[in-house]
């Protein structure tokens, strides 16, 4: 069990159903399950490469491809790449049994990857349970070792392979065996070695080959993103309660400010007319009281096209003075197309015209054979 930064806090081995709960957890998968094979990729669609990755690497199996659960460790150009394999019976029993005891697991990392490697070197564990080299970042062998005065014959030939591919180790670093005489070792392997005393499942793991991909990918990695964004959620979730809450509030004082002005116009209307017995709607019937009290008094209002007319005709006197081209109405306007002697004499009937409740304008005035034609406007105030 380690802290977050990598730190044991706990170690030992007890059942899987008394294990610590822990936040995450990492399989560490056996060397001998775990065989790395470097292949040249083709190209063409990613997930159908991945689906294949089996089938392009069917010689180096020792089993048929399809009982072969294959991931790219690494990536080292851009069609060649690292190749880990591990049997899918393994894993599917081992995911299964951790099921069981409700540990769901989010890496399966292969033991070859888990100890620190000197510079230019290679890393060595000899433990009770297995044994294997990391030679790279994302490579690595199992081991047989029979006896412990002379390095595995494996070994041996991985180091003559480096040899001739140009890249052999500088130096061997061992865990796990304090008691290993290296002296053979050193004089068969042409490496020097040295016996590291730190605790190779220590190291800090390195989370770019995880076996848990394809079929195997847990059901939590998909909301993986959840918790990375988690922060800048709940910003987002706070900033719209505060929106929606000043909104709210907004709105309430906004509805509050209307009732109060209905319930004035409402007070309003029964006090100037006090013989209303129903308010519905107290503008419009406001609206509608007032032209009746208009109407009753003689005044013009808007929507009242024969009174209107009647009301200029009786301002203007006699119409037949004018030469009128046209007459019409429109919202509440009433529009004279006239013609008269001169300019003046438009403006002087314009004046004729207005009073008060009603006003009226020139509008489009231009020369003529006559004098002048223009547009008289006449509107009431309201």
């Amino acid at each position: 069990m380690l802290d977050a930064d990598g730190k044991p806090l706990r170690q030992g081995s007890d059942a899987l159903s008394s294990l610590p709960v822990a936040g995450e957890t990492e399989i560490i998968i056996p060397a001998e399950a775990v065989s790395f094979v470097t292949a040249t990729l083709p190209a063409g669609n990613r997930k159908k490469v991945l689906q294949a990755l089996p089938f392009i690497i069917e010689d180096s199996l020792m089993l048929p491809p399809e009982q072969v659960h294959v991931v790219i460790a690494e990536t080292l150009g851009s069609r060649d790449a690292v190749l880990a394999t591990i049997e899918k019976n393994y894993l599917h029993d081992l995911l299964a049994t951790l099921a069981e005891a409700k540990i769901s697991p989010d890496w399966a990392i292969p033991a070859q990857l888990l100890p620190a490697l000197p510079l230019d070197g290679w890393a060595i564990v000899i433990a009770p349970d297995q044994a294997f080299v990391r030679k790279n970042i994302s490579s690595g062998l199992a081991l047989d070792i029979d006896q412990h005065d002379v390095p595995p014959l494996s070994l041996e030939l991985a180091i003559r392979h480096a040899r001739e591919q140009g890249a052999p180790p500088d130096s061997l670093r061992i865990y796990g065996s304090d008691q290993l005489d290296i002296t053979p070792w050193e004089q068969l392997l042409g490496v020097p070695c040295q016996i590291h005393h730190a605790d190779w499942r220590a190291s800090q793991l390195d989370h770019t080959c995880n076996l848990l991909q394809g079929s195997f990918t847990p059901a939590s990695a998909g909301w993986g993103w959840l918790n990375e964004a988690r922060p800048a959620l709940w910003l987002a979730a706070a900033l719209l309660i505060i929106q929606t809450t000043a909104i709210g509030i907004d709105w309430a004082h906004l509805a509050h400010q209307q009732k109060q002005l209905d319930q004035a116009m409402v007070s309003l209307f029964k006090t100037t007319f006090p013989d209303a017995s129903t308010i519905v709607d107290a503008p419009l019937q406001m609206d509608r009281k007032f032209a009746e009290i208009s109407h009753a008094s003689g005044n013009v209002g808007g929507q009242d096209f024969l009174p209107m007319l009647a009301y200029v005709s009786t301002r203007i006197g006699n119409l037949s003075q004018y030469y009128i081209n046209k007459l019409d109405y429109d919202e509440g306007k009433l529009i004279l197309d006239l013609e008269a002697a001169s300019e003046s004499e438009a403006q002087a009937l314009a004046q004729k015209t207005s009073a008060t409740g009603t006003y009226a304008e020139i509008e489009n005035l231009k020369s003529n054979t006559h004098g002048v034609a223009f547009n008289l406007v006449i509107k009431a105030d309201r």
